[in-house]
């Protein structure tokens, strides 16, 4: 996989250390940046890799404070 292909929230979940569930409701409520939604009511949420990135420096970050 190219480092640059849209993660799922179940692996962007892993870069972030929490489960895929909680990216979404991340992502619903506009703290975590989507690329798209796949069609259906059960489409994934697929995501950036840099905005992941971000997303976990801005976590690790505030962990340390």
């Amino acid at each position: 996989m190219s480092s640059n292909a849209p993660l799922t929230a179940a692996e962007a979940g892993e870069k972030l250390g929490v489960s895929g569930r909680t990216v979404i409701r991340r992502a619903e409520a506009g703290e975590l940046a989507y690329i798209r939604k796949l069609p259906g009511p059960n489409g994934d949420y697929l995501f950036d890799p840099g905005e992941v990135e971000r997303a976990r420096r801005e976590q690790d970050k505030a962990a340390a404070s």
